[in-house]
């Protein structure tokens, strides 16, 4: 009867180990293969007190405005 057992676990412990090397493993992860590339860019123009900074990511930009007393477009309430 221990005879039996152990054929009966060695066959399990060989199928188990043939299928692990069989099985495909993913060369990449879910956000490696998901990634995207993210461009940015930033640019600053001042002129005396007035300073405009425009900031560009995959070509969505956004301008902002400010001077030495007061800045424009502030999400600052």
């Amino acid at each position: 009867m221990l005879s039996e057992t152990n054929v009966i676990l060695t066959i399990i412990v060989a199928v188990r180990f043939t299928a692990m090397l069989i099985a495909p493993i993913p060369e990449y992860t879910y956000n490696e293969a998901n990634a995207k590339i993210f461009i940015k860019k930033s640019s600053n123009n001042c002129n005396g007190d007035f300073c405009q900074s425009e900031t560009c990511v995959n070509n969505d930009c956004h301008t902002s405005a400010s001077n030495s007393t007061v800045v424009l477009n502030s999400t600052n309430p």
